[in-house]
């Protein structure tokens, strides 16, 4: 697994890339709180000072982390089915996806504990089940809150554990965090802020707010420059340099 550093480095790399900052012999590397994350050291002798981070709305994180566990909970609950109940499941989904929402309260241990219940409940639907399944009054109710089966020329059984979820934007947010902290560095700092897995409004809403709030930005911040980097897009969304604002 990559470590926090080198994932730091590798964005870091793409940005510097994009924006055609890096040149031959200039040099990369890690640096340790309190100074800045990325010390880039050019090939004429010059620093630049780069604090990272990313543009991550933690609730969406933590769901999405939720229902990748939760997914891979079902397939090893499947692979461990005894039998003759594991042939049974295997034959009568193998074209399946079967599409489960959980009750938000349930912890993942609870979840585990439920996959029990789910399975049987599963395996006493009538054969070639499709649609959504009514839940009214069955032992899963108080489980699931949603479950649909769509049957399709695929191999199965697929699992797919969704909820919806309000994803906020956090950028206005997660600068300001960064413009208070203090960082120990000789060179001069720019903040260096990425969108990587996040989704994000469309961009007439979320930068019309964002614009108003570098504007808004005195020239005594401590970073030179802010970058709002789009890693897959590979595009510089906006910058703010502090001298502008004289």
């Amino acid at each position: 697994m990559m470590t926090k550093e080198e994932r730091e480095r590798l964005i870091f790399q793409l940005f510097a890339e994009s924006s055609d900052l890096l040149s031959s012999g200039d040099r990369v590397e890690s640096k340790s709180p309190p100074e800045p994350d990325v010390l880039l050291t050019q090939s004429d002798g010059s620093n630049r000072a780069f604090e990272l981070v990313e543009i991550l709305d933690q609730d969406y994180s933590s769901l999405t982390q939720s229902q990748l566990t939760t997914k891979s909970d079902c397939y090893v609950y499947l692979n461990a089915m005894q039998e003759p109940s594991q042939t049974q499941f295997i034959k009568k989904y193998a074209n399946a996806d079967i599409h489960i929402e959980f009750e938000d309260s349930l912890t993942r241990r609870r979840r585990q504990q439920s996959l029990e219940q789910v399975f049987d409940f599963l395996l006493r639907l009538p054969e070639e089940a499709s649609g959504e399944v009514s839940l009214e009054g069955e032992s899963v109710q108080n489980l699931i809150k949603y479950l649909n089966i769509s049957r399709s020329n695929l191999v199965g059984p697929l699992f797919d554990i969704q909820s919806l979820v309000w994803v906020g934007d956090p950028t206005i947010d997660l600068i300001r965090k960064k413009l208070e902290k203090n960082y120990k560095t000789s060179y001069p700092i720019s903040l260096l802020a990425y969108i990587e897995t996040n989704p994000m409004y469309p961009d007439d809403v979320w930068l019309a707010e964002l614009d108003t709030f570098l504007c808004e930005l005195k020239n005594n911040c401590q970073f030179e420059f802010i970058y709002i980097f789009d890693c897959a897009s590979k595009t510089i969304k906006r910058s703010w340099c502090r001298d502008s604002q004289s």
